[in-house]
C-alpha cells in the first residue's frame, strides 16, 4: 500500500526568513550584475573586485539556502511542541483531528483511498496503575507509542487519542489493510515487556478498527472505532 503524505495545517508565514531570502537573492543578483571584470554599474563608480564579487555571491547563496531551510522547518507540524504528546511522542488529539479533517476535505475526489482509525487501549491499565502507579502506565504507553511510530508510513497519523488510548489514522483502500497493521503491532508487542519494581509487565492491547465512509463525519468514525474497541475489550 503506497503512502500518502498529509498536508500540514496552514500557518502564518514567517516574514523574517522571507526577508533573509530576499536579501540573499539580491546579493546574488548584485554579484552577477557586477561580474568579475566590471568596475561600474548603473554609471556609478564601483571599487568591486573579483574577490568582493565572489564574497557577495557566496554570501547571497548562504542566506538564500538558510532562509529556505528556516521556512521549511517552520512549516513542519512535528516541530511544534504544542502538537506532540510528551509521553508517547504522538500527535495530540485536537491537532491530529484538524489535520485529518482538512485532508478529508481535500481528498474527496480520491475514491481509491480512505481513512481507517485504529484505536488501541492497554489491557488491565487500571490494575497496573493501582499496583504500580501512573508512571508504570505512562511507560507502557511510551513503549506502545514507539512501536506505532516505527510502523506508520508518511501519510499515516499517530495520535494520543485519550489519556489511556492511542490511535492511528491510516490511509488505505480497505479495512483489511488496517487490520493487518493492527496485527503487526500486536506481534511486535508480544516480544515487549516492562521490568518495573522487580516485576515483569507484559504489553498487550485491545484494538478497535473502523473505516471512514464518504458520508460520515470524523466524529462518527471515532464512535465506531471506540465501539469496536469496547467489543474487543469485553
Amino acid at each position: 500500500m503506497e503512502g500518502v503524505r498529509l498536508k500540514p495545517i496552514a500557518r502564518p508565514l514567517n516574514r523574517v526568513p522571507v526577508l533573509v531570502g530576499l536579501i540573499g537573492c539580491s546579493l546574488i543578483g548584485l554579484s552577477m550584475a557586477l561580474g568579475p571584470d566590471t568596475g561600474r554599474i548603473a554609471n556609478v563608480d564601483s571599487t568591486a573586485t573579483p574577490a568582493a564579487n565572489t564574497l557577495l555571491l557566496f554570501g547571497g547563496i548562504f542566506l538564500a539556502v538558510f532562509a529556505g531551510v528556516w521556512l521549511w522547518r517552520s512549516r513542519i507540524p512535528a516541530n511544534d511542541p504544542d502538537a506532540l504528546d510528551a509521553v508517547t511522542g504522538l500527535y495530540k488529539r485536537d491537532y491530529a483531528d484538524r489535520m485529518v479533517q482538512e485532508r478529508l476535505a481535500d481528498d474527496r475526489v480520491h475514491a481509491s483511498l480512505r481513512v481507517a482509525l485504529v484505536v488501541m487501549q492497554l489491557d488491565h491499565s487500571d490494575r497496573i496503575e493501582a499496583r504500580y502507579g501512573r508512571a508504570a502506565v505512562n511507560e507502557l504507553l511510551r513503549l506502545l507509542g514507539a512501536q506505532i511510530r516505527g510502523q506508520i508510513r508518511s501519510g499515516d497519523l499517530a495520535v494520543r487519542y485519550t489519556s489511556r488510548r492511542l490511535g492511528v489514522y491510516l490511509y488505505c483502500r480497505e479495512i483489511e489493510q488496517a487490520q493487518a497493521f493492527g496485527r503487526r503491532i500486536a506481534m511486535l508487542l508480544a516480544a515487549q515487556q516492562l521490568d518495573w519494581q522487580g516485576d515483569v509487565i507484559k504489553v498487550t492491547v485491545a484494538m478497535g478498527i473502523a473505516l471512514h465512509r464518504p458520508d460520515e463525519t470524523l466524529a462518527h468514525l471515532g464512535v465506531c472505532a471506540e465501539a469496536k474497541l469496547a467489543e474487543a475489550s469485553e
